[in-house]
Order: structure tokens, then C-alpha cells, then sequence
């Protein structure tokens, strides 16, 4: 998931003085062009930088990474395509009651 904005943090000293701006920006490889390096350039004009780049796991990767939760998932899979375990739902009965829920407040 691409996204050019950036989420700041500052850190202040003793004195309320500004200590240090962090910014996290999440990107594709293919982002990494020069709109970003502009931006980047922008936010942090006249700053001595430290960029770190770090690779994000997504949620498959990051649940497979441990042999215990691969084991979950797998069997959570396995589950849901043999059918075992569901639970069906009626989802016009389901609008029904927290529509009902809603004018309860």
C-alpha cells in the first residue's frame, strides 16, 4: 500500500525546542521517484537526514514467519474449504438488529 503522505513525529527538548522531525512514509519500489524525493526534500529543507528503508511483511508473510501460527493458518484454511466450523449468517437479520441497536442509543 502506497502512501505519499508522511506521519510526523517530533520529539522536543527541556526547553520545548524541536529535537528531531521522524517521518514515515509507506511505499512501493515504484513510488520512489523523483515526486517523492521532492517531497521529501520540502518537508526537510536545509536538514542534515538519516533515511532508513525497511521492508514491510504483509499480513500472509508476517502470520506464515512463526511455525506455530503457520500451523493456525493452515488449518484455519483448510477449515473454511471444507466447510467445517462456519457459521452462516442472514445478513438482512443482521442489518435488522443493529439497526435496531442504533435507535436503542
Amino acid at each position: 500500500m502506497s502512501d505519499l503522505r508522511p506521519r510526523s513525529f517530533i520529539t522536543f527538548g527541556r526547553n520545548s525546542e524541536i529535537m528531531s522531525v521522524y517521518s514515515t512514509y509507506h511505499l512501493t519500489e515504484k513510488d520512489l521517484n523523483g515526486d517523492w524525493l521532492k517531497s521529501v526534500k520540502k518537508l526537510f529543507r536545509n536538514k542534515n537526514l538519516v533515511i532508513n528503508v525497511q521492508a514491510e511483511m504483509d499480513e500472509t508473510e508476517y502470520l506464515m514467519s512463526s511455525e506455530a501460527n503457520a500451523k493456525i493458518l493452515l488449518e484455519r484454511i483448510e477449515s473454511v474449504k471444507s466447510g467445517k466450523g462456519l457459521i452462516e449468517v442472514d445478513i438482512d437479520k443482521l442489518r435488522g438488529e443493529l439497526k435496531d441497536d442504533k435507535a436503542q442509543r
